[in-house]
């Protein structure tokens, strides 16, 4: 369609009006090797609008606990624990690491050979503020942007997006949160692995449409 309606099948994607890419970040030409370079810092810093500021609460970095044991809560910020940067995430191991990251990782990789987590142990309830609505699945979600601005425009389906790259992941689980969309939530897998499991634990007829852009 050529506007946001909706439709019988699900939303209309081409429909969603996301926004077009800064002329800064356009291909540019062959050949030019400036352009081309001021084109990847473009994107690697289009993400970073929350900049590089500290925000407190977050979990230490390793060696965090160690410090407070030893001098108290004072010196572990003399030290800088306890503090991350916005542009910063906690992995699931613990780990404090940027969100700027590499475009392609190797889904090949011995770590990356298994199959795409099942939220919540398969409890819908627990992923989905209403899991009886229809799913949308975006295989290769990036950054996430995709799925939050459907979540946006179209509440009345749940968007599921997987994503390889973990920090990625956390990060979009963080903007859902903050923004309480009770029908978004994305998962850190390998989708070329094995999704057999994550759509047999779905509730049954929950897969409306899947996604897939720009694969290579």
């Amino acid at each position: 369609h050529g506007s946001n309606e909706r439709c019988a099948q699900g939303p209309c994607l081409r429909g969603l009006g996301l926004p077009r890419a800064p002329r800064s970040m356009k291909r540019p030409a062959e050949g030019d090797a400036d352009a081309a370079e001021a084109a990847a810092a473009a994107a690697a810093d289009s993400d970073s609008s929350d900049g590089e500021e500290e925000e407190a609460g977050a979990l230490p970095q390793a060696g965090g606990e160690a410090a407070a044991a030893a001098g108290g809560g004072a010196q572990a910020a003399a030290l800088g624990f306890g503090r991350r940067k916005k542009s910063q995430v906690v992995l699931s191991d613990g780990r404090v690491v940027s969100v700027k990251v590499r475009n392609h990782v190797n889904p090949l990789l011995p770590h990356f050979q298994k199959p795409v987590p099942v939220p919540a142990g398969g409890d819908w309830d627990k992923v989905f503020r209403d899991p009886s609505k229809p799913i949308v699945l975006d295989i290769g979600a990036a950054k996430g942007r995709f799925c939050l601005e459907g979540a946006r425009r179209f509440p009345d389906f749940n968007w599921l997006g997987i994503e390889i790259r973990e920090p990625l992941v956390v990060r979009a689980n963080e903007w859902s949160k903050e923004e309480s969309l009770g029908n978004l939530h994305y998962i850190f897998g390998n989708a070329s692995a094995g999704v057999a499991g994550l759509l047999a634990s779905m509730p049954t007829g929950g897969l409306r449409r899947g996604t897939i852009q720009c694969p290579d």
